[in-house]
């Protein structure tokens, strides 16, 4: 995982949000490191991104509530920055809601 693109950590990252800011990020020129905990989503969102995005999905299956495996995950990768969507919420509970 050596590259000089600058590496984006996406929490939440196969929901509904998530997934297109993934594909955006890839455009964009950002190297992008999945974690979800399938929560709200699904393992073909995965797959899906794969082909969307023409390379291999970085992913990592965690919950940010993990303090130990979010910690490790620091020191083992060079994030330049954090966009979390990960979340109790879904889409359409909030459209439903609103």
């Amino acid at each position: 995982m050596t590259s000089d693109k600058a590496r984006i950590l996406l929490t939440g990252g196969l929901g509904y949000i998530g997934s297109h800011t993934y594909l955006a990020l890839l455009e964009a020129g950002y190297e992008v490191t999945i974690i979800d905990n399938f929560h709200n989503s699904s393992r073909l969102v995965l797959e899906r991104l794969a082909h969307l995005g023409g390379e291999s999905v970085d992913f990592v299956e965690c919950d940010v509530r993990n303090k130990q495996h979010i910690t490790q995950l620091f020191k083992d990768r060079n994030f330049k920055a954090v966009v979390h969507f990960a979340a109790w919420k879904a889409v359409g509970e909030s459209v439903e809601q609103s």
